[in-house]
């Protein structure tokens, strides 16, 4: 599944950089009209593919897992320290990636100076390491665990956010932080399911996940209260440094779940 949204989300790296008008004669609301229609059929015919197993089968169980013979419903799920504390480091680390995501091509602009188109790039670049690296980050989560691959992505996703305004001086550095906020957000979406399942099994899996996505639509709002607490100020740096802060503090999170090895309890 995780691969099949990487797909729909490397979309927005095919189409022209935000900002831009598409190269067609068929206008904008005829586009995006067209682009619904190729999605939604897509979308139908690989819903096709998909069959659910049979009642019979069961999923084995891997080395270092939860028994998914004494699966979690919802709620008593939500009463546990493990649902908490993945909640809490999903919207620490979404808050952060979601605030400066959206400054990214004003940063460009207004203090590189770069050309709107050049600034947009940043996006498609984002949304390039976003949908493709999810493939890649489930490989190395079924090769070193995906505690451990969201460890090291959240540190350097907080590294990069805290040298941002001091580093980022120029168009490539700018691109760079841009794959590396993009492929976190890759490892963020494509490691939380197999989180869930692990932490609570896979038969309820659709309930629990759902509730723990509720941490990434709060996270959702975080630009709104960044952009209320900046005003009208043209100053970047307090945003990408509490971002790099909210991102340190998830992976702080992370660091503590692996210690406690609170994925191996109930």
């Amino acid at each position: 599944m995780d691969s099949c949204d990487g797909i729909w989300d490397s979309r927005n790296a095919l189409c022209a950089p935000e900002g831009q008008a598409p190269d067609t004669d068929l206008g904008i609301p005829t586009t995006f009209l067209a682009l619904g229609f190729i999605t939604g059929g897509l979308g139908f015919l690989a819903s096709l593919l998909v069959k659910n197993p049979p009642e019979s089968f069961h999923v084995p169980a891997r080395k270092g897992s939860s028994n998914t013979e004494d699966d979690i419903g919802p709620r008593k799920a939500i009463r546990t320290p493990t649902f908490w504390m993945l909640w809490l480091t999903f919207a620490l680390v979404a808050s952060g990636g979601f605030i400066v995501i959206g400054l990214v091509p004003v940063y460009g602009e207004q203090v590189l100076n770069l050309s709107p188109s050049r600034a947009a790039l940043a996006i498609s670049i984002f949304s390039f390491f976003n949908g493709f690296g999810r493939p890649l980050s489930g490989l190395l989560n079924d090769r070193y665990g995906p505690l451990m691959v969201m460890d090291v992505t959240y540190l350097l996703q907080a590294a990069t956010l805290l040298a941002f305004p001091f580093l980022v001086t120029s168009d490539i550095p700018l691109y760079l932080a841009s794959a590396i906020i993009g492929w976190s957000f890759a490892v963020t979406l494509a490691s939380f399911p197999t989180l869930t399942a692990l932490a609570f099994g896979v038969r309820n899996m659709g309930a629990n996940y759902g509730l723990l996505f509720t941490a990434f639509g709060l996270a959702s709002l975080s630009p709104t209260l960044a952009s209320w607490i900046m005003g009208g100020s043209i100053d970047y740096s307090p945003a990408f440094i509490g971002a790099g802060i909210l991102s340190g503090a998830g992976a702080l999170v992370v660091i503590a779940m692996k210690r406690a090895g609170i994925l191996h309890k109930r």
